[in-house]
């Protein structure tokens, strides 16, 4: 299947999960102050081979390994079925605590594939900051970063892109982060402060963090809006590492 092709089918099956009817780049807010980078990974329409742009290098390295293992896994059981559900899987938006990577990292990802008709999934993404807290799902504001993830993804399976991939990966806004403020200290069933220099707004703030920490640290969690193919709108939470076999998962929303 040639690369326009495959652009044409990905895209009639995965734009439905936007939650925008537009898939302009224009569309994607853009920071003029923009500090920390977003990244991305996979095979682009426009380039021949892998591209990766501000990945940290021991996410990638995990992340790499995850995809392709799950690749592999799911070429074996789906045999020749594979590259028709494969281009027909929909954008999954994650969220992933910051002890299954190394970091805290958030993103999306769709089937793509590169200049000469090999397969392989496209992700976009952030990893959470030294020193800062990404913010965890539900959130208003991770839900429009992650809108425009998805039109950014649609955008870059067209083989013609006029700009450089790096370039307009620079102009995608950073999803929502807060200063990481120092977590108290239990002492005999009490929550305190050391110092008693935190504000209380702040204390209340760190309080989330923690919470948030022990709660979300551990887990991943994926969800999509759906699409063609029977594809529905769903929430998925994974303890620990995902599997090789998780990835199949995401191609034909069907259990082991």
């Amino acid at each position: 299947m040639s690369s326009l092709s495959t652009r044409s089918t990905i895209l009639s099956r995965s734009s439905r999960n936007s939650s925008s009817p537009a898939h302009r780049i224009s569309s994607v807010r853009i920071s003029r102050v923009m500090t920390i980078p977003c990244a991305m990974f996979g095979k682009l329409p426009s380039k021949r081979d892998f591209v990766a742009y501000n990945m940290v290098r021991p996410f990638l390295d995990q992340w790499e390994a995850w995809l392709q293992a799950g690749v592999a896994s799911s070429r074996h059981t789906l045999g020749r079925r594979w590259q028709e559900i494969f281009l027909g899987f929909p954008i999954w938006r994650f969220w992933c605590g910051r002890q299954i990577f190394g970091d805290a990292v958030t993103g999306a990802l769709m089937p793509s594939v590169d200049g000469v008709g090999r397969y392989f999934p496209l992700t976009v993404c952030a990893c959470e900051p030294a020193d800062m807290y990404l913010e965890p799902p539900p959130s208003p504001a991770l839900d429009h970063w992650h809108e425009d993830c998805e039109r950014f993804l649609l955008h870059m399976l067209d083989d013609h892109i006029e700009r450089e991939p790096s370039a307009l990966l620079a102009e995608l806004s950073f999803p929502p982060v807060a200063p990481r403020l120092p977590a108290p200290q239990r002492n005999s069933g009490l929550f305190e402060w050391p110092g008693g220099d935190i504000s209380i707004p702040d204390a209340f703030r760190s309080l989330e963090m923690a919470d948030g920490e022990a709660r979300n640290g551990g887990r991943s969690y994926w969800w999509t809006y759906g699409g063609e193919g029977g594809h529905q709108a769903r929430l998925v939470v994974v303890e620990g590492k995902p599997s090789a076999q998780f990835f199949e998962y995401l191609m034909t929303g069907e259990s082991a």
